[in-house]
């Protein structure tokens, strides 16, 4: 599923200056894949068809709630509930950010990471988990060329 996604941007763009957004699961569009290569891919195969253009952003949170399903797999009509995000696990990149006085902020996690360290960091999916099992631990330098943190989120709520 990764390639195909990889594949379909590059059948839309046309031409060298064209430009795109793709919005996924972060784990979809890192540049390195998680959980020891079972999940994620789509970035690493974005950035072998277009090195050296390739931005990703990642998003991050440690509050809330968010939409999720108990469906083992997705489809059109998915019932969707909102969630209460677990507390941030000790030590995780979460509850490190979290410490920032600003609710949201953007940074470059090369420059926050400069000793390359790895920390757990939470990656929901679909279903309705976000405690422990929910995290990997990572080097958000090796994912994400920046990254967006907001300390709480809503869960996304269907249009009427």
């Amino acid at each position: 599923r990764d390639s195909i996604m990889a594949s379909n941007v590059a059948k839309i763009l046309k031409d060298n200056d064209d430009k795109m957004i793709v919005w996924a699961h972060n784990a979809h569009l890192g540049k390195g894949s998680i959980y020891g290569g079972a999940v994620g891919g789509t970035g690493g195969y974005l950035l072998k068809l277009f090195p050296n253009n390739y931005f990703v952003l990642g998003t991050g949170t440690s509050s809330g709630s968010f939409a999720g399903t108990v469906d083992v797999r997705p489809t059109n009509n998915n019932p969707m509930q909102s969630n209460k995000l677990e507390e941030p696990i000790k030590n995780s990149w979460e509850e490190l950010l979290k410490q920032n006085p600003a609710d949201n902020f953007y940074f470059y996690p090369s420059l926050l990471n400069v000793k390359n360290t790895k920390k757990p960091s939470r990656l929901i999916g679909f279903g309705i988990k976000s405690g422990a099992s929910t995290y990997d631990t990572t080097n958000l330098s090796d994912l994400y060329d920046a990254y967006l943190f907001m300390k709480n989120s809503n869960a996304s709520t269907p249009l009427k």
